[in-house]
């Protein structure tokens, strides 16, 4: 999306719903899909301020009914995010990523406004005199 403060003629809000034809936890699966989306939902001309991913209809992988068109070898894809998801459990402060993450990320999460987090950080409760 836009911002929404600029001229009401360079505003842009979109959506777009994407259905899995089998359920996945197969990230390399979940970022095609996202991408071909992003990819109807891009528009030339705008300057965009916020973008995210919502995903829904989750259920867990023991309840998930297989598809008898599935392109995807399951069997495949879960090793490979078993040794991935390994790899990064060894190296935390290196972990592997998708390349669709980019190399460089000059956007950073701005945290000027966010609550104070008094139940998680103590460095963070409140003081009182």
């Amino acid at each position: 999306m836009t911002s929404r403060f600029v001229n009401k003629r360079k505003r842009y809000f979109n959506s777009q719903l994407v259905s899995f034809p089998t359920p996945t936890n197969y990230t390399p699966e979940m970022i095609d899909y996202a991408a071909k989306a992003v990819e109807r939902l891009y528009r030339e001309g705008f300057q965009y301020n916020k973008a995210g991913v919502i995903l829904g209809g989750l259920v867990p992988q023991a309840n998930v009914q297989g598809n008898l068109f599935d392109k995807v070898d399951r069997q495949k894809s879960k090793r490979l995010m078993a040794a991935v998801d390994a790899v990064n459990a060894r190296l935390p402060l290196a972990p592997l990523r998708w390349a669709a993450e980019g190399i460089n990320q000059p956007w950073q999460a701005k945290f000027s406004k966010r609550s104070r987090r008094f139940t998680t950080r103590w460095d963070e409760l409140p003081e009182v005199a």
